[in-house]
């Protein structure tokens, strides 16, 4: 598969953020009372957007919601960008795709100003054109409405050319909304059966087949 373009979600198939989000999350619920949940028990925040994820597995709702994101960004901050650690080989990756004259973009619902700090803190905005994520007014949070705002930015991507690179199914429907094609990467945060459900094209289990793939090397 040869691709002009490549849009790759942030948190959990170019980082593994499991310290920097399940902790920020605990320390959020903590300001709420909640005890009797440690990180571990929040992976299932990686991925979805924040309020949606409060929402469901806490009944945190509108100002508590946001509250709750407000102690989660300030805990966040405090671990600082390496708490995401990048996955086994993605700078090769990211370099190789860009020396062959990809288009790399991300497109994440992480807050676009916490997700540029990862990138510059990896130095991956040497390979990365454009990163795209939600709003610190939460809005612009779903998937689908970040690549919008993507393809409005960068409008010589069209589908056929482009390829989503993701590991929630989030990233599959999004991608989707605008007919663009999705390989799961299923070494982050996501089942391979939640992305073939919602549609994705291949699944990798890594990113040296995902290379491969992409025809990188």
């Amino acid at each position: 598969m040869r691709f002009n373009s490549v849009l790759f979600d942030l948190d959990g198939t170019l980082v593994d953020p499991r310290m920097a989000i399940t902790h920020s999350v605990h320390y959020a619920l903590t300001q709420f009372g909640v005890q009797d949940v440690t990180p571990d028990d929040l992976l299932a925040f990686i991925g979805p957007p924040l309020m949606e994820s409060f929402e469901r597995y806490f009944g945190l709702t509108g100002e508590d919601g946001i509250r709750a994101i407000g102690h989660y960004r300030e805990h966040f901050s405090e671990l600082g960008p390496r708490a995401n650690i990048p996955y086994p080989d993605i700078e090769l990756l990211l370099e190789r795709l860009n020396d062959a004259g990809v288009l790399v973009t991300i497109a994440t619902s992480k807050p676009t100003v916490f997700a540029e700090e990862i990138v510059i803190a990896y130095g991956f905005d040497r390979w990365v054109d454009l990163v795209v994520g939600s709003n610190l007014d939460h809005s612009r949070t779903a998937k689908a409405e970040v690549i919008a705002h993507l393809l409005d930015e960068r409008p010589q991507i069209r589908a056929g050319s482009v390829i989503m690179v993701g590991d929630r199914e989030h990233d599959v429907i999004g991608a989707r909304a605008h007919g663009i094609d999705t390989v799961g990467a299923i070494w982050g945060y996501g089942s391979p059966g939640e992305l073939q459900r919602a549609g994705a094209l291949h699944l990798t289990n890594d990113v040296r087949e995902l290379g491969s793939l992409l025809g990188a090397w």
